[in-house]
């Protein structure tokens, strides 16, 4: 979410450096014309201004392009380290996240083993339990039987 505000920030910022750039030059043009049209001069001397003026809009031009292309490559380079940062991040929590998951995974594990082993030693006595009365109440019907035989 934070990355794609930064984005649409991003986006904006450039829209706004090339609407200003587009205003620079057109309003540098827009003067030169309206000063070369404007003034009453003689045919040499508005030759003479209209190329001052030419000159004059195209260090304007060139001006505000380095300014606008320093503002951009400072952007970039902002943008390089929170894109640097955020996948620090990202990691960082993932790897956290892949920690804790085989931490729980193993707890898991040791506590269906300890289960498992549980069983496994009531099922055991269950069984030795279990013959043992079978044999006693084996034993029991066959003194019943042989009692009953010798009556």
């Amino acid at each position: 979410m934070f990355y794609m505000l930064n984005l649409f920030q991003r986006k904006q910022k450039r829209a706004q450096a090339k609407k200003i750039f587009i205003f620079s030059v057109l309003s540098g043009f827009i003067s030169a014309v309206a000063a070369i049209f404007l003034t009453p001069k003689s045919g040499k001397q508005m030759r003479e201004m209209a190329t001052d003026s030419a000159k004059d809009a195209k260090t304007k031009i060139g001006e505000v392009g380095k300014e606008v292309g320093t503002k951009v490559k400072d952007w970039s380079k902002e943008a390089a380290v929170k894109a640097e940062s955020l996948k620090s991040k990202a990691l960082k929590v993932s790897q956290d996240t892949l920690k804790a998951f085989n931490n729980d995974l193993d707890e898991a594990d040791n506590g269906v083993k300890k289960t498992v082993d549980k069983v496994k030693s009531k099922t055991t006595l269950g069984s030795k339990s279990t013959r043992k009365t079978s044999k006693k109440n084996q034993e029991e019907v066959e003194d019943q039987r042989s009692d009953s035989l010798d009556l």
